[in-house]
């Protein structure tokens, strides 16, 4: 009896660092390409923390935001399925009310017409943007996040934004809500229904999201592993995953190419379709160190 103690005295702490690791997800997507951000965009722009992607309905332009406000728009040329080469279209500057944005998020409302949409992780609405980056009339956000004092920290507001043509704006915060159970994310939908997933790993946080064709939303989770970042897409079927319990959608490693940093922050999400999609690295207010990474989902 006393050598079953010492036995398992010695297995509990051993299995409770094994749930804290929460190894990579041993199904991972295929890394196809990985270029770096150029260095300059149109009018000389640099391309600085970039934070959310969208591709274009007619399937020409990549547009992303920044954290510095800046709304850049790239028209892709591809050869033998690989992207060679972004030329600058355009660059602006997004501003509400006299402050530039803090934007986290860009998304594309379809109905009822194409239109491009910003979200400013600090404020309660989103906002259409005209292509030469003039905002129109804010929406509001789903009402669980227009309450400030229910994120968790001031920069822990929502990084997550796609369009559903039921649902209307889906949205989750960086992290979870108060009043939302541990270990948990939230997806709030703007008809006031929301979807629970259990988290990939403790502490980790909702970086973007995206619809797809099939009406599945994909869903960009980071957390860290030791010293490093690791990064899971979460394919969710918003037909199952609702009610009581919390789902358990799949998780698939995002693979990183062998120059990028272990620090490496991916924040933006846009798919060219139902298979491929571009992901793109915040460079940390440093030009050059930034990443465009197309996969293909298993």
């Amino acid at each position: 009896m006393k050598l079953l103690r010492l036995v398992l005295l010695g297995w509990l702490p051993w299995v409770s660092a094994q749930a804290q690791a929460q190894p990579v997800p041993p199904v991972a997507a295929t890394l196809l390409q990985a270029l770096p951000v150029p260095g300059t965009a149109a009018a000389g722009v640099k391309p600085r923390e970039l934070s959310g992607l969208a591709w274009s309905p007619d399937g020409q332009t990549l547009l992303a935001v920044s954290d510095r406000g800046r709304l850049f728009r790239w028209q892709l040329r591809w050869s033998q399925g690989l992207i060679d080469g972004l030329q600058p279209l355009s660059v602006h500057t997004l501003v509400h009310d006299g402050q530039v944005l803090n934007a986290e998020a860009l998304a594309w409302q379809v109905l009822p017409a194409p239109t491009l949409v910003v979200a400013d992780e600090t404020a309660p609405q989103v906002w259409p943007v005209s292509p030469d980056g003039v905002l129109g009339a804010g929406q509001p956000l789903p009402a669980p996040l227009r309450d400030s004092h229910a994120r968790r920290g001031s920069n822990n507001g929502v990084e997550g934004l796609a369009w559903h043509p039921v649902h209307g704006w889906l949205a989750a915060a960086q992290r979870p809500l108060a009043g939302v159970p541990p270990g948990v994310h939230r997806l709030y939908g703007g008809t006031g229904v929301h979807w629970d997933l259990r988290a990939a790993a403790p502490r980790s946080h909702v970086k973007a999201l995206e619809l797809l064709p099939d009406g599945q939303l994909l869903v960009l989770e980071r957390f860290k592993q030791g010293d490093a970042h690791q990064h899971v897409l979460r394919r969710v079927d918003l037909a199952r995953c609702g009610g009581a319990q919390p789902c358990t959608p799949p998780a698939w490693a995002v693979p990183l190419p062998a120059a990028a940093p272990p620090t490496l922050n991916l924040e933006g999400l846009a798919c060219l379709d139902g298979r491929r999609c571009l992901l793109v690295s915040d460079d940390g207010g440093q030009p050059g160190s930034g990443w465009f990474l197309l996969l293909a989902l298993p």
